[in-house]
């Protein structure tokens, strides 16, 4: 019980000081690639970073707590439907990835629960979509606007 908290105080520690540690870091990157950060930054970051991710899996909080360990029998069935789920619902092509996700396993006996989740996937996200720039339809887009005309 007190190691994870031990570990969470001292990964709270270090990203009092840094927080650019804390999240997956996009942003931080863009900065360093827009030639907004020092190189000298960069490096500091980069063992800071390793610091604190060895406080989280030292403290147990990578891999998680062993409450259940059985519920779960093939975990890879797990990891392939939220993968085609994922893309279903960001991409904006639900049975393009639930073929995908089943041509990639060499087996069908996942396509229920992937049609599933992936229905739910892109129903919940609704207009949002991985690609921004797309266009709604070939009819909107300037690459195939010699398609359409007469």
């Amino acid at each position: 019980m007190f190691r994870p908290a031990i570990g969470g105080f001292m990964l709270g520690c270090v990203a009092f000081f840094y927080p650019q540690i804390i999240d997956g870091g996009y942003v931080w990157v863009q900065l360093a690639l827009d030639g907004k950060m020092l190189w000298e930054t960069m490096l500091v970051l980069v063992f800071v970073k390793i610091a604190a991710t060895s406080f989280t899996i030292s403290s147990g909080g990578s891999g998680g707590h062993m409450i259940a360990p059985d519920w779960v029998i093939n975990p890879n069935s797990f990891v392939l439907v939220g993968m085609g789920g994922f893309f279903a619902g960001v991409a904006k092509v639900p049975i393009s990835s639930i073929i995908m996700a089943c041509e990639m396993s060499s087996s069908y006996t996942l396509l229920v629960p992937l049609m599933l989740v992936s229905t739910i996937s892109y129903l919940i996200l609704g207009k949002t979509s991985l690609y921004e720039k797309q266009s709604s339809s070939r009819l909107n887009s300037p690459a195939h606007i010699n398609e359409f005309a007469q």
